[in-house]
């Protein structure tokens, strides 16, 4: 399989005027030969390769360097593009060249300027955007080249957080995935030991992650989203003050109104008069 579109000012690579500009989009899945690329002297615009799964070969100076799937390259213009595949890995790919006047900036602006291979943590996003950008240039429906370069822009950003997940450790990983599980759950009384288990920790190891990832501890980062979250219901319900508290995870009510003003500084029944809508909730405890 193999598709490759050139676009704009591909071939006579005329400078674009456009801020960002989609000037070729491509995918391939290398199955019947060895497709090589020889260019010492690179080409005038930017490049970007996204191998999906498989491996490419990248020279890179003297040497070839093997890269494997789940791995962008990024080429600047001019820069030698010398690189290979082998039908034997059945590699995956997208690339799309690019240019304009404010490429170098965003590039800067996301901390890619300076990177050539960039490994990412899943990909899914990325890969979406380039689908997106190959499928509006083969379908061209109405404004495709407005919406290419916008789904260039948004690749260049997931990129950039791609390349930042990629950079974490494994137990960063966890922490974060497990704050977005807290985060949905809140209202729930879960022990350490299950959140541990949950990161693939031990208590101990756990604790200390979780307080260098986030600054807190688990049950302080619990109290505070369970706040935060009452807060919302305080001003656009008419839930009593004692239901909110169940509803957020305190089986005490005085407990909660006690610990409510001590993070916010007001009662739960005065930050409902001072922020309430325009509608008039009860204020019964």
């Amino acid at each position: 399989m193999y598709i490759n579109i050139p676009l704009n000012n591909f071939f006579d690579h005329t400078p674009s005027k456009a801020s960002l500009e989609v000037n070729c989009v491509g995918r391939s899945v290398v199955k019947e030969h060895d497709p090589t690329v020889d260019r010492p002297h690179g080409l005038p615009d930017y490049q970007m390769i996204y191998i999906e799964s498989g491996y490419g070969y990248f020279k890179f100076g003297d040497t070839y360097e093997k890269i494997s799937g789940k791995t962008v390259i990024l080429f600047k213009p001019h820069e030698p593009q010398i690189y290979k595949y082998y039908k034997k890995d059945s590699t995956s790919l997208y690339w799309i060249h690019f240019s304009g006047k404010d490429v170098e900036n965003i590039l800067k602006e996301l901390k890619l300027y300076d990177r050539k291979v960039i490994p990412v943590n899943n990909g899914y996003i990325l890969k979406e955007y380039l689908k997106r950008i190959l499928e509006e240039f083969q379908n061209k429906p109405t404004a495709y080249i407005r919406a290419t370069r916008s789904y260039a822009k948004l690749a260049l950003i997931e990129l950039n957080r791609e390349a930042e997940n990629a950079s974490k450790k494994n137990s960063d990983l966890a922490i974060e995935k497990l704050c977005k599980e807290m985060n949905m759950n809140f209202f729930k009384n879960i022990p350490n030991e299950e959140y541990a288990k949950f990161c693939n920790m031990s208590v101990p190891h756990f604790l200390a992650k979780f307080k260098s990832v986030t600054g807190t501890t688990p049950q302080s980062y619990i109290l505070n989203t369970r706040i935060e979250n009452s807060k919302n219901l305080l001003i656009t319900t008419d839930y009593k003050i004692m239901e909110i508290s169940h509803l957020v995870g305190f089986a005490d009510s005085m407990y909660f109104c006690k610990r409510f003003k001590k993070i916010v500084g007001i009662t739960p029944t005065e930050y409902r008069q001072k922020f309430q809508n325009s509608n008039n909730f009860t204020n019964e405890t």
